[in-house]
């Protein structure tokens, strides 16, 4: 598979293909997400030293619930919306990643298994106050 730009456009083109993929394979790449997923990152879009090094550092804490909410969606070929803002440099210092989800799942009567809902990816900027020793200021 070839690998994408990492803004909104190429997440949904990235989308467009993994979602025409067999039922089959689909699981595979939801299973590599699952298990690899700064490797699957990173062979999917077109990262810079920057953002891999960012992707490594998101905290523990935060990062299954990401990973597995993005791996159940893609299972599910369900809707992958990526908010990122626009960075005002190259920079990725103040960089904040959080998601929002209306995913779910239910099981069994005359339906049996259904999956349903959107995962929604944000990335934003803040500004980072560089503070220049004081010295630096007398002179």
């Amino acid at each position: 598979m070839k690998k994408f730009p990492f803004t909104n456009a190429g997440f949904l083109a990235l989308q467009h293909d993994l979602y025409s993929l067999s039922d089959e394979v689909l699981k595979i790449e939801a299973d590599l997400v699952l298990n690899c997923f700064d490797y699957w990152m990173d062979n999917h879009f077109e990262l810079s030293n920057n953002q891999l090094s960012y992707l490594k550092a998101i905290d523990a804490r935060a990062k299954p619930l990401l990973i597995f909410n993005t791996s159940f969606a893609i299972e599910n070929r369900l809707p992958i919306i990526l908010n990122k803002a626009r960075n005002s440099n190259d920079s990725e210092q103040g960089k904040i990643i959080w998601h929002k989800s209306t995913l779910s799942a239910s099981s069994g009567g005359h339906s049996g298994y259904k999956a349903s809902g959107i995962l929604e990816i944000n990335i934003a900027y803040q500004l980072v106050e560089i503070h220049q020793p004081v010295f630096a200021k007398l002179f």
